[in-house]
C-alpha cells in the first residue's frame, strides 16, 4: 500500500500535524496537497457508557481538490472496494511524525460533488471496530493455529482481521495493542498474565441450537473485553485495551503497560 497524498498543517494550539492518504492500487510518488480547517475531526463512540467493551472512532478530514492528480482521485472515490484506501493522521513529536490515529475508508461514506475545482471533499474512515461484526471469526488466522488460543491471541486475531491492517502499517516489533495487567490467577506472578497465561476456544456453546458456534470478531472482542473488565480502543496510533476499575498495586505482579506487535511478541 503506498502513499498517494500527505498534507501538512499547524493547528490553532500550535502542533503540528500530517493527514497521509494511502491507496493500495497505487504505485506512483506522493503528490502534497491542501486540507481546510480544522485538519481533521476525530470522534469517538461509546464513552460516556463505561462499561461499552467497544469505543470505535471516526475521522473526517477536508481535502482540497484543486489539481488534476486529486481530480483524479475522485473518479476512484466513485467506486472502490473496502480496504483500498487508508486514512492515517500524525503528529510531529520532536522531529518525528507519529502515528496518532489511522482508520479504513468505507465506499459508503464518500460523497463526490459535480463541480469544478477548486473545492473540498470531506474523506471519512473509520478505526474498523464496527467493521468486526460483518466478519465470521476465523480461528485458523491465529497466531498459532488452534493450539495457541490465549486472549492474546484471540484480541490480536481480531484486530488483525481489520481491512488495511497489514506490515505496512503494523510491521514486526511495533506495537499494535498496549495492555496493561490488573488481572491475574491468585497464585499468578509478575509473569502470570491474563492476556497471555489463560486460554479458551474460540467456540461458545449455543443453548438454543443445541450445538458449539463460532461468532463474529466483534463477538470475540467484547467476550474477552468483558472477561478482563476492560474496553478496547484505538491510542497513540495503536489498540489500547483499558481496565474499567483502577490498576492493582500488588508489588509482586506487574502493573505497567506491555505492548505487543502483530504475533504477540511483547516489545516492552
Amino acid at each position: 500500500m503506498a502513499l498517494r497524498f500527505y498534507a501538512d498543517f499547524t493547528s490553532r494550539g500550535g502542533n503540528d500535524w500530517r493527514v497521509n492518504l494511502y491507496d493500495d492500487d497505487f504505485s506512483g510518488t506522493a503528490a502534497e496537497s491542501n486540507v481546510g480547517p480544522p485538519g481533521f475531526e476525530l470522534e469517538y463512540f461509546g464513552g460516556k457508557d463505561v462499561y461499552s467493551p467497544l469505543m470505535p472512532s471516526t475521522c473526517r478530514v477536508p481535502l482540497a481538490i484543486q489539481t488534476a492528480a486529486e481530480e483524479a482521485l475522485l473518479a476512484d472515490l466513485a467506486d472502490f472496494q473496502e480496504g483500498r484506501f487508508m486514512l492515517e493522521v500524525q503528529q510531529l513529536i520532536g522531529a518525528t511524525y507519529t502515528r496518532h490515529w489511522l482508520g479504513v475508508m468505507s465506499p459508503d461514506s464518500i460523497q463526490v460533488p459535480d463541480q469544478a475545482r477548486p473545492f473540498f471533499i470531506g474523506l471519512d474512515a473509520v478505526c474498523g471496530l464496527s467493521l468486526l461484526s460483518r466478519k465470521q471469526y476465523d480461528v485458523t488466522q491465529q497466531i498459532s493455529g488452534t493450539i495457541n488460543n490465549s486472549g492474546l491471541d484471540h484480541m490480536l486475531n481480531c484486530v488483525r482481521s481489520i481491512p488495511g491492517a497489514t506490515t505496512t502499517f503494523w510491521p514486526l516489533l511495533s506495537p499494535m495493542l498496549s495492555a496493561p495487567i490488573d488481572i491475574r490467577p491468585n497464585t499468578g506472578t509478575a509473569t502470570d498474565t491474563f492476556l497471555q497465561d489463560v486460554f479458551f476456544q474460540a467456540a461458545t456453546n449455543d443453548i438454543f441450537q443445541g450445538q458449539n458456534t463460532v461468532g463474529t470478531y466483534e463477538d470475540m472482542l467484547v467476550q474477552i473485553c468483558t472477561m478482563t473488565n476492560s474496553r478496547i480502543f484505538q491510542r497513540a496510533g495503536h489498540w489500547m485495551l483499558q481496565p474499567v476499575s483502577r490498576q492493582m498495586g500488588v508489588s509482586t505482579i506487574l502493573t505497567n503497560i506491555q505492548n505487543f506487535d502483530r504475533l504477540g511478541n511483547l516489545i516492552n
